[in-house]
């Protein structure tokens, strides 16, 4: 397996294509190591002739700072060696990640193992995500790692997490409320402060870097004419289904849109009493994905979460709502995204691909609708209610 993934990673891609994001990581890195200056127009094509082929794509690096330190450690090989680095590195994240998120499925069976293997090496998100050798990776593994430290309540690194997540805001930007808001309602105070405290660090770490990066990033992405206005009517999210729809890209049926299905998630999920955290993610992350501002196929790489947390709640439920819920699972996972895809390369637009975190968050509201099975590792509690561990030691009653 280790030679197959060897020879795809080196021999199979896009070559120097636009499609191909490691050249711009690579140029990152070792123009951070020479000294360049990452958001200086003139500095960045300077790297990209100094350094690549001479491809610019964006007007300056699209990152905060702290990315171009995880891209640096790549930058030290030649750029054929680093992009297979690179490639090997995103798929041991996947790969945690799905131990993570499938942690109490019994995989011993060879036939059922292969067919987990084959959903999520099959997802489609996650060829297109390798193919253009896209960082989502590390967001995939960083809201995976969250959910399973606050899952064991170990929210201080959990926090850290979620900070982490941040450094590409736009697919996580409703998910990160959601979570707030979770930990809220919940009185887990320290995912607050970790994950502010956190932020805050990532900042300074920022600044310290780069003094006045943010506000150049904020004119280049945010700004007239930045990447977020050339490509809003073009995303695979709500606001490109209403420019496809005739609608202006940001309209008040938008924000209406975006409201209510929030609004009605939170009601869904009360009116079940499923409030636990596990709920939260099959929700919000395929909703955080649809009304992302910014957001492509390669993003719904993270549509693999609330999809394995449906495949560990399938196994762990009776045998009659397993057989209903697998056809569904493999419907969303191997069928739809290919059919969307079909679709968008016929129309020249991916828009219409927004349909696919709007059928996994519909296939959640599915499963919180259902009586969560007893899972030993505590991931799906019963009755959705989370149990507090007591404090108080326990006491006998006399008469």
């Amino acid at each position: 397996m280790l030679a197959l993934l060897f020879y795809l990673n080196a021999n199979v891609g896009p070559g120097q294509q636009p499609d191909n994001n490691y050249p711009m990581m690579h140029i990152a890195g070792t123009a951070l190591r020479n000294g360049l200056d990452l958001y200086d127009p003139a500095q960045w094509d300077a790297a990209h002739r100094l350094f690549g082929d001479g491809y610019t794509d964006n007007a300056v690096f699209i990152y905060p700072p702290p990315m171009a330190l995880l891209f640096a450690p790549f930058s030290l090989l030649p750029a054929t060696a680093g992009e297979v680095a690179w490639l090997f590195f995103c798929q041991l994240l996947l790969a945690v990640s799905c131990y993570w998120l499938l942690r109490g499925v019994d995989l011993r069976q060879p036939r059922r193992l292969a067919l987990v293997v084959a959903c999520v090496v099959l997802f489609l998100p996650t060829i297109i995500a390798w193919w253009q050798r896209h960082p989502s990776f590390l967001l995939l593994f960083f809201l995976s790692a969250a959910y399973m430290l606050l899952m064991r309540r170990k929210d201080w690194a959990a926090g850290a997490m979620l900070a982490l997540a941040a450094l590409r805001p736009s697919p996580v930007l409703f998910l990160a409320w959601a979570i707030m808001g979770w930990a809220l309602a919940h009185r887990r105070w320290r995912v607050w402060i970790s994950t502010a405290a956190s932020a805050l660090a990532l900042y300074f770490i920022s600044v310290l870097m780069r003094p006045g990066w943010l506000q150049v990033w904020l004119e280049h992405t945010l700004g007239r004419g930045g990447t977020l206005q050339a490509n809003l009517a073009q995303v695979p999210t709500l606001w490109g289904l209403l420019a496809d729809l005739g609608a202006p890209a940001w309209s008040l049926l938008g924000g209406v849109v975006a409201v209510g299905l929030a609004i009605f998630s939170v009601w869904w999920m009360r009116r079940y009493k499923h409030t636990n955290f596990t709920s939260v993610v099959l929700l919000f992350v395929p909703l955080s994905l649809f009304l992302s501002p910014y957001a492509w196929t390669y993003d719904f790489v993270l549509l693999l979460i609330p999809l394995l947390l449906t495949l560990r709640h399938a196994e762990h439920s009776a045998p009659e709502l397993r057989r209903r819920l697998w056809p569904w699972l493999l419907t969303v996972m191997l069928a739809l995204p290919y059919a969307l895809h079909l679709v968008a390369q016929l129309r020249g637009r991916e828009t219409l691909s927004a349909l696919l975190p709007l059928a996994v968050w519909a296939l959640g509201l599915w499963v919180v609708s259902t009586p969560y099975a007893r899972d030993p590792r505590g991931a799906l509690p019963p009755g959705g209610v989370e149990r507090r561990r007591s404090r108080r030691p326990r006491t006998t009653q006399t008469r």
